[in-house]
């Protein structure tokens, strides 16, 4: 083995290892002119040893000055050597690279120093040695000594310089070092990792977008540092990149890839990531369009909607561009999205379905990334996709709404209503396909606090029951009813078979929860009229009481069907929705309006104050003035006097405006005083009694006696209709309900 003796002089040898840094550097200058001339004089061998001398015995040393002392010779050496120093790069750079992770700070610094003059040299030959490099590079850019870093800052830029410069650049082996530690969450390693993916994106000839996928999720976890400069920096090198890609300045974007990373960041807990993936993704759906969204549609639900929630004024941001984003994203599905699957590609499906009972997950919405740890906070829907989807996976898209519906935020609860009611309208024949877990899901909503929940999910259900391709695909839910009263319910009326099924499913709802029939709460009055509205109230009243008739026979229900008959009846005479059929049943010029009414008399007799109102709304004076008689003979109690007390009212109310005009010639509406008198008679000394009693004080005394000579003009269709009516058959079925035989 060589020594040193055998090269330098003993000043220089003495000089290397002296404390005093001038000491040094005249030393290392001795060492480059001896190394000049024996390059000169092509004395490779001599040169080899004397670096392997400098690097073992020198930087690689225990006394500080001496490592010290081989840093500046080696950088020195390679200065004498000039081009040649490609030949020698491994053997001047690995001991520096060593020097890196020594304890002594001035070492690392002057390690910096000697590198940045040996790749000043050697330039791309040290290309070799990149990673090793890049390794050190990084570890020093977070080194706790400012001057280090300091040090380390300057040799990163010339390093970059030359990479950047160079033909033979290994892009991929950067790539996978910046993927390598984009996870630090060290503040200096990250602004380094930032400052090399922005100076990469400036070189005209590198396409970043092409190697975003691997960068983009590290990228937003940075975005979430604590540190005000890194955070900044990091927002500029990502709207830099966005930017690029809006302007088209790359053809290689992978948006499957990138919008999978984006929706895991819109439901960061941090604003600024938030808002930065919010913004990512609207331009994603103007830039990739359907190829890009459809496909990942369940997963972009679920990390949307749940930011409609945010009401605090520093996401107000979020919110709104969060709703903006969904409602671009609704614009994308088209009709041609509910192209079902031909006959036989089904029966494809079901034989491999029968031949391996694993999901197919060939169309599951994947996060098929290189990139770091997934957020916590977020977790994308991977639900495998059923054989009968089209350009996006339905059953995803179910189970992400599914989920929104139970949301504690009313604005997303109603979102994902929106959600529902639009696809309903552009992919029907796909809604009906997942009614047996939609239509559960929607009932429930019924039962939501909030009004406007409830209203839009009567317009989704409604919907749904008059859609035309109902028809086509009959339900499969369990009805808790005959198939023949089924077929009996189905047959009252035109809409499709999910009428029925929203019909019973309403009934059984009011069943379970009796707090939808408080008449204070009113929020079963509001189901009803909204209903009403949407489906046309005449079908909805002649299928509900058909339904209460069916179910009081077969459950025995009575008092169930009492106060859901006191409620339909009270919204019947209440409710501008109603007016249309109260006008039906108050005319009753026809022989429908004469089934109306039978069919609403049959459901509303297990309710007196249902069907006397009934009664006296249909001008059927004589049949209540026999009601009111009947009901004296029932055991008279509170509720049936509060129920009086309520009948009173409403003949106060516009809506018995006529009934009370005929008081004006009692002469012709003899049952009608008698109705009225006889429930006067029913109630104790109050308010109502006061009330009705007034009124009967104000006919005219004339008006009581009947005047042979002048008769009320008949209506002949009205006559007609009552004629079909069996009044005796009516009395008889409220008695037997009421048990009053």
């Amino acid at each position: 083995m060589s020594s040193i003796q055998e090269f330098f002089p003993a000043s220089v040898i003495r000089g290397l290892s002296d404390k005093i840094y001038d000491k040094r550097k005249a030393a290392a200058l001795e060492v480059e002119r001896i190394v000049k001339d024996l390059v000169r004089k092509n004395e490779i061998k001599q040169i080899t040893q004397i670096i392997d001398i400098l690097g073992r015995d020198y930087a690689m040393s225990h006394n500080i000055n001496t490592r010290l002392g081989g840093l500046i010779a080696l950088a020195a050496t390679t200065t004498a050597l000039g081009k040649e120093s490609k030949e020698f790069i491994s053997k001047l750079i690995e001991p520096v690279l060593t020097c890196f992770h020594d304890s002594d700070r001035n070492v690392r610094y002057f390690g910096c120093e000697a590198l940045y003059n040996i790749i000043k040299i050697a330039r791309d030959g040290f290309l070799p040695h990149f990673n090793e490099v890049f390794d050190g590079l990084s570890r020093l850019a977070a080194d706790p000594d400012g001057h280090v870093r300091n040090g380390s800052g300057l040799l990163n830029v010339l390093v970059r310089d030359v990479l950047t410069a160079s033909p033979n650049m290994n892009l991929v082996d950067l790539i996978n070092q910046l993927r390598t530690r984009i996870y630090n969450r060290g503040q200096y390693t990250r602004m380094f990792i930032v400052s090399w993916i922005d100076e990469l994106d400036n070189v005209p000839d590198i396409d970043m977008i092409v190697f975003l996928p691997q960068l983009l999720d590290g990228l937003f976890q940075i975005l979430g540092d604590n540190h005000q400069d890194v955070k900044q920096a990091c927002k500029k090198c990502l709207r830099k990149l966005l930017r690029n890609i809006s302007e088209g300045k790359s053809k290689n974007v992978d948006y499957h890839v990138m919008v999978n990373i984006i929706l895991l960041h819109c439901q960061s807990s941090d604003s600024g990531i938030q808002s930065m993936a919010i913004n990512w993704l609207e331009e994603f759906v103007k830039l990739g369009g359907r190829d890009a969204i459809l496909p990942v549609i369940a997963s972009t639900i679920s990390s949307l909607l749940p930011c409609l929630a945010y009401e605090e004024s520093n996401k107000n941001e979020v919110r709104d561009r969060a709703d903006k984003v969904q409602a671009s994203i609704m614009k994308l599905l088209t009709d041609d999205d509910d192209n079902p699957l031909s006959a036989d590609e089904q029966s494809s499906v079901a034989a491999a379905a029968d031949e391996d009972n694993k999901p197919d997950n060939e169309n599951e919405e994947q996060v098929s990334y290189d990139g770091g740890p997934v957020p916590n906070e977020v977790e994308l829907d991977k639900s495998p996709a059923i054989k009968d989807d089209y350009h996006f996976n339905m059953t995803a898209v179910v189970s992400a709404l599914t989920h929104q519906m139970a949301h504690e935020s009313v604005a997303t609860r109603i979102a994902a209503l929106h959600w529902i009611a639009h696809l309903q309208k552009r992919v029907p024949q796909r809604v009906l396909r997942h009614l047996e877990n939609l239509f559960p899901l929607l009932m429930s909503a019924l039962s939501d606090p909030d009004e406007g929940v409830i209203y839009l999910t009567i317009e989704v259900l409604s919907d749904i029951s008059s859609s035309s391709f109902g028809r086509q695909v009959p339900p499969k839910f369990d009805m808790d009813i005959p198939e023949q009263v089924l077929a009996d319910l189905q047959n009252s009326h035109e809409h499709n078979a999910y009428f029925t099924c929203f019909m019973i499913k309403i009934i059984q709802l009011f069943k379970n929860d009796v707090t939808l029939l408080d008449k204070k709460d009113g929020k079963g009055m509001i189901i009803i009229r909204q209903i009403c509205i949407y489906l046309g109230a005449e079908n909805i009243y002649k299928c509900l009481a058909l339904i209460i008739l069916k179910l009081e026979t077969h459950n025995k229900e009575k008092q169930f069907a009492a106060d859901i008959t006191e409620m339909l009846a009270y919204i019947l005479l209440t409710s501008s929705e109603l007016h249309k059929v109260r006008t039906v049943l108050r005319e009753l010029r026809d022989d429908y309006a004469a089934d109306l009414f039978v069919i609403l008399y049959k459901a509303f007799c297990h309710n007196s104050f249902a069907v006397i109102a009934l009664c006296l709304l249909s001008q059927m004076y004589s049949h209540s003035a026999y009601l009111i008689r009947a009901v004296s003979e029932m055991n008279v109690t509170v509720d049936l006097l509060l129920q009086l007390d309520r009948l009173v009212q409403l003949v106060e109310s516009p809506i018995f405006a006529f009934l009370r005009m005929q008081l004006l010639e009692a002469r012709h509406y003899p049952y009608l005083v008698e109705s009225l008198y006889g429930i006067l008679m029913l109630l104790p000394q109050s308010v109502a009694f006061q009330t009705l009693q007034t009124r009967l004080q104000c006919i005219p005394p004339q008006s009581l006696f009947m005047d042979g000579t002048r008769k009320k003009p008949g209506n002949e269709d009205r006559e007609k209709a009552l004629k079909s009516i069996n009044f005796s058959e009516l009395l008889n079925i409220f008695r037997t309900i009421q048990k009053l035989d």
